[in-house]
């Protein structure tokens, strides 16, 4: 799959000459704040326009229909006050395989509920989404985006609100998966353990992209995020980052 576009402004340029390409597994987005990571992910999404060039999957542009099958975006921000319950929300999900209109089925219900399960929320179907905290709103997003069946997965923060356990959980959930992930990450430790590429980008810009260790050295970090990074390798050879600001 390439995904590939060229500049994107409103006033002046967010991103440019921006070009990737991603096969299955976790591709981490990094940069530090204002680096493009958000906008680089709504132009995939289709959120967002490019002044110049263009988002193609497998070397061509998808018809829309088409692209919500294939493609489920996660952004960070959620409805706060919804009057829906969690299986509504990831039922969702399913809309894009359905003929409009049509009611849902029991494959649907499947889906939805195997959803919920790889995100640690079984027999969740009938709670609530306004009693739900942050990291379970979250979570529930992640498994609406999961029930869509999607070849790709655009997901914006990820691990945002969730707790230690379930970041582990779900990056080890989303690198099982025969997918594409595209995620915009912040914690560079876990996108070292997790991603089999990162695209670093500063001011709009990639800097470097390829394997974690290639691309995540103490040189470049102290470069990218003014920070020092001691880089070594854990039990299962991959690499674990401690950072300082010393």
């Amino acid at each position: 799959m390439r995904l590939t576009s060229s500049s994107v402004s409103r006033r002046l340029p967010f991103l440019d000459d921006i070009s990737f390409e991603a096969a299955r597994g976790i591709v981490g987005l990094l940069g530090p704040n204002g680096s493009g990571k958000s906008t680089l992910l709504r132009t995939l999404a289709g959120l967002d326009r490019p002044d110049t060039g263009q988002v193609l999957i497998d070397g061509a542009p998808m018809p829309r229909r088409t692209f919500a099958r294939h493609v489920a975006t996660v952004m960070q921000h959620t409805p706060d006050e919804v009057d829906m319950t969690v299986g509504d929300v990831v039922q969702l999900g399913r809309i894009p395989h359905r003929p409009r209109l049509s009611p849902t089925t029991t494959a649907d219900a499947a889906h939805v509920a195997e959803a919920l399960s790889k995100v640690d929320l079984p027999g969740w179907e009938h709670r609530a989404w306004s009693s739900l905290s942050g990291g379970e709103r979250q979570r529930v997003a992640i498994a609406r985006a999961l029930a869509q069946d999607p070849e790709v997965l655009l997901l914006d923060e990820p691990t945002n609100h969730l707790d230690i356990r379930h970041r582990f959980a779900l990056l080890e959930t989303l690198s099982n998966m025969p997918v594409t992930v595209v995620a915009a990450l912040h914690d560079l430790d876990l996108a070292a353990q997790y991603c089999t590429q990162v695209v670093l980008l500063t001011e709009g810009r990639v800097v470097a992209t390829g394997p974690s260790s290639s691309v995540l050295t103490p040189a470049r970090i102290a470069e990218v995020f003014g920070v020092t990074a001691q880089v070594t390798t854990d039990a299962a050879g991959r690499p674990r980052i401690l950072l300082s600001c010393g």
